[in-house]
């Protein structure tokens, strides 16, 4: 099974416009695993991503709306969730679980060159 992975550093999804905007990407792209950086979606206020193309999504949010990221599985894709593991901060997500009988670990991380930059020092 050939799966196509599409990764983008989304700069803010919480309006309804901006994750319009998203999934047509997507859709364009035919993406079947989604990587999204920098969704700012904050503690409790995840707004509904859920579309019909991809039913299936993991997030990790902070209560700073500068992080998180989002892991989504289109509905073509018979993907099962084992585990999960992820960042408090909101800059990494960890899936495994099973595509057609193949275990997979999806990661998708997020870190901003300044915190990279200050790591460094």
């Amino acid at each position: 099974m050939e799966v196509k992975v599409v990764s983008f550093n989304v700069n803010g999804m919480n309006t309804p416009q901006k994750r319009s905007q998203v999934y047509q990407i997507l859709r364009r792209e035919s993406a079947d695993i989604v990587l999204l950086q920098e969704t700012h979606f904050r503690h409790q206020h995840i707004p509904n991503v859920f579309s019909k193309h991809y039913p299936i999504w993991h997030h990790v949010s902070y209560s700073s709306a500068a992080r998180g990221v989002s892991i989504g599985v289109s509905k073509n894709i018979p993907f099962v969730l084992e585990d999960k593991m992820y960042d408090p901060e909101g800059r990494y997500l960890f899936i495994r679980g099973n595509i057609a009988s193949s275990k997979f670990t999806i990661a998708n991380l997020y870190a901003p060159t300044d915190s990279l930059a200050n790591s460094c020092i």
